[in-house]
């Protein structure tokens, strides 16, 4: 098995990555930290968006709960979320869409941070209202509250209350955020009827 193969099938067949992930997600945490008062706060609070979706990626997907509870309630005992498809959109969408919102602060225009702002804020609402909806915990719903409410809502304020911060930027965030999950939604609704249609 050459390398990249290896490499995917602890990744993913064999489902590490999420502890990949909290690893990863505590280091660059401990980095940022150091940085800080080299950077600023507003860019400290951009960038600490990714590790702390790092390290809520580890509660979410630990043992796979996330995926095995998706597939219950949305696949109805179908696997419309599969290993495959759930590392894709954690890594690409999520991690993918908060390196370049980070990208884009630090060289465009800080504002485009909130991208990153609204996208965890986003995700911390849809399982707090799964959590209303369901009277129980889902798994994510802990560092969805303890750490994107927080950090998320300080970041869009930070940056909301500097100079130039207009609309079309938080309107782009939050857009950002949404359709990212409302993709997901589309994609596991297409795969659940096409399993249907052949069983």
């Amino acid at each position: 098995m050459n390398p990249i193969k290896k490499a995917w099938h602890w990744l993913v067949t064999d489902w590490y990555w999420p502890h990949a992930a909290l690893f990863s997600g505590i280091l660059i945490t401990i980095l940022l930290l150091a940085l800080m008062p080299k950077i600023g706060l507003v860019l400290f609070l951009v960038c600490i968006q990714l590790p702390m979706y790092l390290i809520h990626q580890f509660e979410e997907h630990y043992e796979n709960r996330f995926r095995n509870l998706f597939n219950q309630l949305i696949g109805q005992g179908y696997e419309v979320l599969t290993a495959y498809a759930a590392f894709i959109i954690n890594s690409v969408f999520v991690w993918g869409t908060d390196i370049i919102a980070i990208y884009l602060a630090v060289f465009v225009n800080p504002f485009f941070g909130l991208i990153a702002a609204y996208l965890s804020l986003t995700n911390a609402i849809v399982h707090l209202l799964q959590g209303i909806m369901l009277r129980s915990y889902n798994p994510g719903l802990a560092t969805g509250l303890l750490f994107f409410i927080p950090l998320g809502g300080w970041c869009v304020y930070e940056l909301g209350s500097r100079p130039g911060c207009t609309w079309e930027y938080h309107a782009l965030g939050l857009a950002i955020g949404i359709l990212i999950h409302v993709g997901i939604i589309i994609h596991v609704r297409l795969r659940l009827a096409k399993l249907k249609a052949v069983n």
